[in-house]
């Protein structure tokens, strides 16, 4: 038995059938992102395509909703008195407000406040396509931005303000002594 107000895809039929056969295909492409010479590159796109369509299905699925759940609902907003009603309006509109706030405050913070990591041991130096990185041993990866130089096996103290984003995103190198 379902809840009065639960999604359709709930029910254990479809929408169960369909997750179990994305969940397959995403340990398939798994397997053959791991298998050596087993399986081609082609098989690899062709399951990463069935888990876009089957990834598509099950959505629809999670989000249809049966008349009588949506009728029962449409009820119980307009049973509310109209002062709940606009506190619920403001609280869906404050609440995404207040985040993206929070996020840009964050990120201020992050970008201004400068980090010094002490005694890194350089391993070595990048440069892709104007991106220049140091790896380091224990303290991770940076990004430069200026002329700052890092030998290889030196250690450093690395001063770093804020991050260039990326995947990953690395911190950004503002000044570099040698320990």
């Amino acid at each position: 038995m379902r809840a009065r107000y639960r999604p359709r895809s709930h029910r254990t039929t479809r929408y169960v059938a369909w997750q179990s056969a994305l969940i397959v295909l995403a340990v398939g492409w798994l397997v053959s992102l791991r298998a050596a010479d087993g399986l081609t590159q082609i098989t690899e796109n062709v399951l990463g395509v069935l888990i876009a369509a089957v990834s598509v299905v099950v959505c629809v699925f999670a989000a249809t909703r049966d008349p009588e759940s949506t009728q029962a609902r449409i009820e119980r907003w307009e049973s509310r008195t109209p002062e709940a009603r606009q506190r619920i309006r403001r609280a869906r509109l404050l609440v995404p407000i207040v985040m993206v706030v929070a996020a840009v405050a964050a990120l201020v913070v992050v970008q201004s406040v400068e980090t010094v990591h002490r005694g890194c041991v350089v391993n070595g130096n990048a440069d892709f396509d104007g991106s220049r990185s140091i790896y380091t041993t224990n303290c991770g990866e940076f990004a430069i931005e200026s002329d700052i130089s890092a030998p290889m096996g030196s250690t450093l103290d690395i001063t770093t303000r804020g991050f260039r984003f990326g995947l990953p995103p690395q911190p950004l190198v503002v000044s570099v002594v040698e320990s």
